[in-house]
């Protein structure tokens, strides 16, 4: 025989609530309490500074509480520091930021260098043999010449950063305008191999209102300073690292 109680009682529970961790988080001004936008924060030094009341505050706290509730520890976060390798100069100056390297060569300009000096000499010595003129022959030598110094002295590349503008210049100047990029636009950067050789480009993502560019900066011969390459100008703008799939 079943048994039914006499009495039912209704046990109400306290209402839970649960805080999920966010993966984001919003800045305020500790002065004014206005917000701060993502372009006035200096993630690398870890200040920003308040459009409204010109005022600069630490954002240590924010940063590490992100990184707490997003369960990512400082080590993880952090790509490996690249000291500056030999061939980058880097100047900073009341906020700007100044870079001169001498790029790796593009192999199709040193192909074309040496496809002409060895044609140029092949056929000065059959003229020479034959007793016909070396005016073709001597000509494409001093295109080879010409040439291959053109490659050593182009390759020398300028950047210069400000708060507004980011402009690529090549050396010598009258050979080649300067390039000017918005720093808003400015989205991210990123390192890859180029194909069929050992060069590593560094890469500009730019998000324009003409749509989405991949712009190449510079080349180098080893990944090392296209990596201190990128790790500098992110910190200047205070991108934060995001994988791209075109990198590689």
């Amino acid at each position: 025989m079943k048994k039914t109680p006499d009495t039912l009682h209704k046990v109400k529970l306290p209402e839970l609530t649960i805080d999920l961790p966010k993966d984001y988080i919003e800045v305020s001004c500790p002065s004014c309490n206005s917000p701060t936008a993502a372009a006035d924060m200096n993630i690398h030094d870890k200040v920003a500074k308040c459009t409204q009341c010109n005022v600069l505050f630490p954002i240590q706290n924010e940063i590490n509480s992100l990184r707490q509730h997003s369960g990512i520890n400082n080590n993880s976060i952090e790509k490996t520091l690249f000291h500056r390798p030999v061939g980058i100069d880097i100047f900073r100056y009341k906020g700007e930021l100044d870079f001169t390297f001498i790029e790796a060569p593009n192999l199709v300009s040193i192909l074309i260098a040496l496809t002409l000096f060895l044609f140029g000499g092949y056929t000065s010595i059959i003229s020479f043999m034959d007793g016909t003129s070396l005016l073709v022959p001597i000509g494409l030598l001093i295109l080879s010449i010409i040439n291959f110094l053109f490659i050593s002295i182009r390759t020398k590349t300028s950047l210069n950063i400000d708060q507004e503008k980011f402009t690529i210049k090549k050396y010598p100047k009258n050979w080649s305008k300067d390039i000017v990029y918005s720093v808003q636009e400015i989205d991210q950067l990123y390192i890859k191999k180029e194909a069929d050789t050992n060069y590593h480009s560094v890469y500009l993502l730019i998000n324009s209102v003409k749509g989405q560019r991949h712009i190449r900066l510079a080349s180098f011969d080893t990944r090392s300073k296209a990596r201190y390459l990128e790790q500098e100008i992110e910190n200047h703008l205070g991108i934060i690292d995001r994988p791209i799939p075109e990198a590689s």
